[in-house]
């Protein structure tokens, strides 16, 4: 192996290093799309150091036939790599989501059968996979109408997410009682959705989860300053002040999605610049002892188009080689 990659891999392993048990530093991936075999993605997370992967299982891919629960052809990879990842050291954090063609017309599950078969699906997923997962997240920004069809993309309720939420909660805790469950997966650095999530409170939903999952991405934030790690970070400690006074009660914080694009629109940076964020963020959230972990977005980027926000998120680029790193940016030493 070139020694300037040997270089940069044991840099990046600085950043990543687990310096706790009680604080994950992972990697958001998606095996299924990459064309090598997940061993090779894998034994990458294991060099720079991460602890946990976070996944997509969706719904639509293991239920194709009513009733009928099989990993299918486009999910192979994600669940050899969730079977074989504690072989890397490598905690799963696994996202139950999307909607299915077979119920609610594909949208969000709403309707007493569009609940009922994710339940289902939920109840199969965990029985499954009982004592490899360590992290259930249900579903993937709800708020947002991230993988809904176009025509459902705000349709989504506080209360529709709520009554998923309540019944999935219920079966993870029966059949996988060590499990640690997420929910949320929104930004706190706005208005609109921490009112969405304050109405959650209201209903009830942290008496059915463990922790609250946020995605406060900035890269694009009008405030310039938020753009920043500490900004960031600062603003996020004030929400869970308000969080926090809400609810009466302290609950903990995972960032399960944030990173920074190299490209060349609104809000992107050098690949320099990506990793002292990613340096100084890590470092700072791990000061905090309400936050348990950062999931960083992404393992490797999608595409080779520059001027497209989401080709370029990866810490790796799209064939698999390091991004530009330096020991001097990457190190967690005070």
């Amino acid at each position: 192996m070139n020694k300037k990659i040997i270089f940069l891999i044991i840099a990046l392993t600085v950043t990543f290093s687990n310096k706790g048990l009680s604080f994950e530093r992972g990697v958001c991936a998606h095996f299924d799309s990459y064309s090598e075999d997940p061993v090779v993605y894998l034994k990458a997370l294991k060099q720079i150091g991460a602890s946990s992967i976070r996944v997509d299982y969706q719904w639509n891919k293991i239920e194709r036939t009513k009733g009928k629960y099989v990993v299918s052809r486009p999910l192979e990879k994600t669940d050899a790599a969730i079977n074989q990842s504690s072989l890397y050291g490598l905690n799963n954090l696994l996202i139950l989501d999307y909607g299915n063609s077979l119920y609610d017309n594909g949208g969000y599950p709403t309707t007493r059968d569009g609940i009922n078969a994710f339940a289902n699906y939920t109840k199969w997923v965990v029985k499954k996979n009982k004592g490899k997962i360590k992290y259930y997240e249900v579903w993937n920004e709800w708020k947002n109408g991230t993988g809904m069809p176009p025509a459902m993309k705000n349709t989504g309720t506080a209360k529709g997410y709520f009554e998923i939420v309540k019944r999935v909660s219920r079966i993870i805790k029966e059949n996988d009682p060590n499990a640690i469950i997420l929910a949320g997966s929104f930004n706190p650095l706005t208005d609109s959705d921490n009112a969405w999530f304050y109405e959650l409170i209201e209903l009830g939903i942290l008496d059915y989860i463990d922790g609250i999952s946020i995605h406060p991405y900035s890269y694009k934030n009008e405030n310039i300053q938020l753009r920043t790690a500490e900004a960031n970070l600062n603003a996020i400690d004030q929400f869970y002040d308000k969080l926090t006074n809400i609810a009466n009660r302290k609950t903990a914080i995972y960032i399960t999605e944030i990173g920074i694009p190299n490209y060349d629109g609104i809000g992107g940076v050098n690949e320099i610049e990506s990793s002292i964020f990613r340096k100084n963020y890590i470092k700072l959230a791990s000061e905090r002892s309400y936050i348990k972990g950062v999931w960083w977005y992404d393992l490797k980027d999608d595409g080779t188009n520059k001027s497209f926000n989401e080709h370029n998120f990866g810490i790796f680029k799209a064939n698999m080689t390091l991004k530009k790193n330096t020991d001097e940016n990457l190190s967690l030493k005070n």
